[in-house]
């Protein structure tokens, strides 16, 4: 098809650029043919204006009006993680049974999520789809973050630093690298999975 077009597009997704930066995938699998062959795009978290015109849309079709206080507040809550964005507005919103949201609201969700996060979803997902993917470096590095933040550059976990900066974990903000979402702190001081008590 290349060679009879001119042209072949091929999209591949994956949680880590592996497949496009590891010239050896496996013993058994030899050589990477596709290696350096892609153009990498990261698809992090969404920035604070998609979020909010995310949550007003799916509400819209409900019929349920989000104040700008409470769009403010899921925003830094959740980071503009799509998926945990809408798990949080569905129980702020009472699964659609709440027509008004506003920021007592979103606090009050906020409050009942950390004080049971040990049987709520976005725990679970946390820990699942967040935590452990993570290698030991990210977590080493994510670790230094959450403990009150980081300046500049730290040996041997730049490159760690990127890749959670690419997840949308953690995002420079006045110059210092910070967790991405409030509720995602929460969960790690609450959770505190392997790190050492200090």
């Amino acid at each position: 098809m290349a060679q009879e077009r001119k042209c072949l597009s091929v999209l591949v997704t994956a949680y880590r650029p592996d497949v496009n930066r590891q010239n050896l995938l496996s013993e058994s699998i030899g050589e990477n043919p596709m290696f350096m062959s892609f153009q990498e795009y990261f698809l992090g978290s969404l920035d604070r204006a998609d979020t909010e015109r995310m949550v007003s849309e799916i509400g819209a079709w409900k019929d349920i009006h989000w104040s700008a206080e409470a769009l403010e507040a899921v925003y830094e809550l959740c980071g503009g993680h799509p998926l945990v964005t809408r798990f949080f507005a569905s129980d702020a919103c009472e699964q659609g049974e709440r027509k008004q949201v506003d920021r007592v609201d979103v606090e009050r969700t906020a409050n009942a999520i950390r004080g049971g996060f040990y049987k709520h979803r976005m725990a679970r997902y946390y820990k699942e789809s967040v935590w452990d993917l993570l290698q030991a470096d990210e977590r080493a590095a994510l670790e230094i973050v959450a403990r009150g933040g980081l300046r500049g550059s730290q040996d041997g976990l730049d490159e760690a630093l990127t890749h959670l900066e690419q997840f949308g974990v953690i995002r420079q903000q006045d110059g210092e690298m910070r967790i991405g979402a409030t509720l995602f702190r929460s969960w790690l001081e609450r959770s505190e999975p392997v790190w050492p008590k200090r």
